[in-house]
């Protein structure tokens, strides 16, 4: 006879009014969380021309080395945040720096911190990106692999000047990622890249 007493398993239900790409995030950050992903960052010094996104988003960069047990080497990536991804990040940390940037104002005034660009550059150089954050782009980035090899269809549908090298640059890149990122999820990279296309 079977014990009607015995605890029952704690059953979970998402919230219902959760926004998908919540979810999204939940479960895309479980599935990176039990890869081992380890990864390494260091600030791109580069130079920024005057008419890139970055220089106008006052862009933090990156060039981060991503490893995994399911990697047989490191992949190589280049992340970007404008600063309104960089500093709020930098802003919920529990350190001198985190506190200097709440005290400077609330978020909807940081972009009264231009004033003080030696405050921002010494934000900019402390900051680094999460593994979950830098691995969301890389499988938004493996889109280009849905071509074949084909830039010019790549380069109609994303804006890209089908006759530039820099976007044919550009596109080989992001099939590189993509291919890394296909080793990295394995039998889980479909479903990976959905939920990428959630966030």
């Amino acid at each position: 006879m079977s014990d009607l007493t015995a605890p029952v398993g704690r059953l979970s239900f998402p919230d219902l009014d959760e926004p998908d790409h919540v979810t999204a995030a939940r479960e895309l950050r479980a599935m990176v969380d039990g890869l081992s992903v380890k990864m390494e960052c260091r600030q791109d010094t580069r130079p920024v021309a005057k008419d890139d996104w970055k220089h106008k988003a006052n862009a933090a960069s990156v060039h981060c080395a991503i490893t995994a047990p399911r990697l047989p080497d490191a992949v190589q990536v280049d992340y970007s945040a404008g600063i309104g991804i960089w500093l709020p990040a930098l802003a919920k940390g529990t350190g001198r720096l985190a506190r200097e940037i709440r005290d400077a104002g609330r978020p909807e005034r940081w972009t009264k911190l231009y004033a003080m660009q030696g405050f921002l550059e010494k934000c900019r150089a402390t900051w680094k990106p999460e593994p979950f954050d830098v691995i969301a782009a890389c499988l938004r980035d493996s889109d280009a692999l849905d071509y074949d090899g084909d830039f010019e269809a790549w380069a109609s549908d994303t804006g890209f000047d089908p006759d530039s090298r820099k976007g044919e640059k550009t596109f080989r890149e992001c099939e590189r990622i993509g291919r890394a990122m296909k080793r990295l999820f394995g039998a889980d990279f479909q479903k990976a890249r959905e939920l990428a296309s959630q966030l």
